[in-house]
């Protein structure tokens, strides 16, 4: 998954004595470059499409895993529920996942979805410019 920021690794840091035995462990830390508000969580269509684009070509639970980002619990959930609705197939002989056309047609409007959230957003932006707001905004009060 692509994600904004650079990898730091911090390793070889000792525990404190409280802890016990002196062990080694190593501390991942994601730096996110930018707003933390810009960073939005995926809804359930969101995550149903990336697991369909993941196994557009036939793929393997742990390929639709790492491409979607979901551990193996969350990837249950949307595989059954998937193939429980004709987006999505098992073939026992491959041992893959392929996307249906049923779900080849949810990709296909989840995709016109997007663009038109975009084209909103863009016209969201040129209304803006029409009153742009350089101070805060104050609350209006009743005289």
């Amino acid at each position: 998954m692509n994600r904004a920021g650079s990898l730091l690794r911090l390793s070889h840091t000792k525990q404190p004595q409280s802890w016990g035995k002196s062990r080694t462990l190593i501390l991942v830390m994601m730096a996110f470059e930018g707003d933390l508000s810009e960073r939005r969580r995926r809804d359930s269509n969101q995550i149903k499409y990336e697991v369909l684009m993941a196994a557009l070509p036939g793929g393997r639970k742990t390929h639709i895993m790492y491409e979607s980002g979901l551990n193996l619990k969350q990837l249950n959930l949307y595989l059954g529920d998937l193939i429980t609705h004709g987006a999505l197939e098992f073939r026992l002989n491959e041992k893959r996942y392929f996307t249906t056309e049923r779900g080849r047609a949810f990709v296909k409007a989840f995709d016109h979805y997007r663009e038109t959230v975009n084209l909103l957003g863009k016209q969201e932006a040129a209304l803006a410019e029409f009153f742009p707001t350089t101070a805060t905004k104050r609350p209006l009060v009743a005289r």
